[in-house]
């Protein structure tokens, strides 16, 4: 585990990098999501237009049409499910990246182990 915090450590510039661009990200979700069209998207439209719309189902999600069950104010339901986005896909990345990391340092350590023998 010490490794880990020497890496954390050494790398001081980037997490404090990724840091910054996290709250960007958070902050350009919760101002500017509330602002996105009304229209339906690209996929929608043309489901409309080839005449198959009718026969799609209604999707199941958590936050479907970005609302967040519960919350009355449209706009803050918005602001919420985007956030909740931004958590979701920092979340999905960071265990990617440490089970990448892990598998990294974990060859590493096999390879040294196979070198020595």
């Amino acid at each position: 585990m010490s490794s880990l915090k020497e890496s954390f450590a050494a790398n001081k510039g980037l997490w404090i990098f990724f840091g910054c661009a996290f709250l960007v990200a958070v902050i350009l979700a919760a101002v500017f999501s509330p602002l996105a069209s009304k229209s339906p998207d690209g996929l929608e439209k043309v489901a409309g237009d080839k005449g198959f719309a009718a026969k799609a189902r209604e999707g199941t999600g958590a936050m479907k049409d970005y609302a967040v069950p519960g919350v009355k104010n449209e706009s803050a339901s918005t602001r919420i499910s985007s956030v909740a986005g931004v958590f979701i896909v920092l979340g999905a990345g960071l265990v990617l990246g440490l089970l990448a990391y892990g598998l990294g340092h974990f060859r590493k350590r096999r390879d040294a182990g196979a070198d020595e023998a």
